[in-house]
C-alpha cells in the first residue's frame, strides 16, 4: 500500500510540475497578446510549447488514473475517493494526498483563468483585424483555435 500512495504523490507531484509550466507559458501567453506589437511567432511557439506539455501532462493523468484504480481496487471501493481512503492509509498520508491534489486543484484553476484571458484577448485581436462584428460564441472560437492547432500539427 505504501508504494501506491508513494506513487501516486509522486504522479501528483509530475502533474504540478507539467502545470506549473503549462501555467507559466499561459502568463507569457497572454502578456504576448497584450503586447499589441507582439509577434505571433512567439504565441505559436509558446502555444506549440503548451501542446506538448499538455499531452505530457495526459499521459501522466493517465497513469494517476491506473494508480488510483488500484487502491480502488486493493480496498473494495466503488469510486476513488480521497476522503473514504483515510480509514484504509492513515491520517498522515491522506494529508499528503491531500495537500497534494490541492496543490493541483489550485494551479489548473490558475491556468484555466489565464486561458479565459488568452481566448478573450485572441477573440478581441479578431474582431479589431476584421472590423467590429458580433461576438462569437467562445465555445465555438476556443473549437476553432483547436482544430487550426491540430491541422498545423498534423500538417495540413
Amino acid at each position: 500500500m505504501e508504494s501506491e500512495i508513494r506513487r501516486l504523490n509522486e504522479n501528483l507531484q509530475d502533474q504540478e510540475k507539467i502545470i506549473r509550466l503549462m501555467r507559466d507559458l499561459s502568463h507569457k501567453q497572454r502578456e504576448r497578446l497584450q503586447d499589441q506589437a507582439g509577434e505571433w511567432q512567439d504565441v505559436e511557439s509558446i502555444v506549440s510549447q503548451r501542446g506538448r506539455l499538455l499531452e505530457r501532462l495526459d499521459l501522466t493523468r493517465q497513469e494517476g488514473s491506473r494508480i488510483q484504480q488500484e487502491l480502488v481496487n486493493r480496498f473494495g471501493l466503488e469510486d476513488f475517493v480521497l476522503s473514504e481512503l483515510v480509514g484504509f492509509i492513515g491520517q498522515e498520508a491522506y494529508s499528503l494526498l491531500k495537500d497534494s491534489y490541492g496543490r493541483v486543484g489550485d494551479l489548473l484553476a490558475e491556468a484555466v483563468a489565464v486561458d479565459g484571458e488568452i481566448t478573450e484577448l485572441m477573440q478581441n485581436s479578431l474582431r479589431l483585424s476584421k472590423g467590429a462584428k458580433p461576438s462569437a460564441n467562445p465555445d465555438a472560437a476556443l473549437q476553432a483555435y483547436r482544430r487550426a492547432a491540430q491541422m498545423k500539427k498534423d500538417g495540413k
